[in-house]
């Protein structure tokens, strides 16, 4: 049962054409999103410079070394609590926050993800069509397979006729 339990999920691929596209569009946007992936490191290493440079002081827990300023830049990348750490660094430093955190906001959100979100859907839409086309291939073998068929056949009931008729 244990062999079963594994195989179904194999199974289901079998049955669910859309998702063999699916992880085969992911599978494609690896190698863009891997250089994407090294362009948003150098973004949050740099980035991670100048907000250790500018905030160290004011917030140590969130920009005390290069590596906890690139991870708070990496959760303010997902907009998600941003707003406490821009609050505690506008407090001390109120126009470097400002054009620090909406530009890495503007760059790092808007651009990076909008860019990951490009290249996974052009992938999917390469597998779609890729598909489409096995399809159609696939419907065009059949079609010719049906007309040899059918060209035999008429080839055998003349040769039955023909037998027919001499007998």
């Amino acid at each position: 049962t244990g062999v079963q339990t594994c195989a179904l999920p194999i199974c289901l691929l079998r049955v669910l054409p859309d998702v063999q596209v699916l992880l085969r569009g992911a599978a494609r946007a690896i190698r863009p999103a891997t250089g994407l992936g090294i362009l948003t490191v150098l973004l949050l290493f740099l980035y991670g410079m100048i907000g250790w440079v500018l905030f160290d002081d004011v917030d140590p827990a969130a920009w005390g070394d290069i590596g906890v300023a690139m991870l708070s830049l990496f959760s303010i990348l997902t907009l998600e609590g941003w707003t406490t750490t821009f609050a505690v660094a506008f407090d001390a430093r109120p126009l470097a926050a400002v054009v620090f955190f909406l530009s890495f906001i503007m760059i790092g959100t808007f651009v990076v993800l909008n860019l990951l979100l490009g290249i996974m859907i052009g992938s999917l839409e390469e597998v779609r069509e890729e598909e489409r086309i096995r399809r159609s291939g696939e419907h065009a073998d059949l079609e010719l397979r049906m007309r040899e068929l059918r060209q035999a056949l008429d080839a055998v009931e003349h040769a039955l006729k023909r037998d027919d008729s001499s007998s």
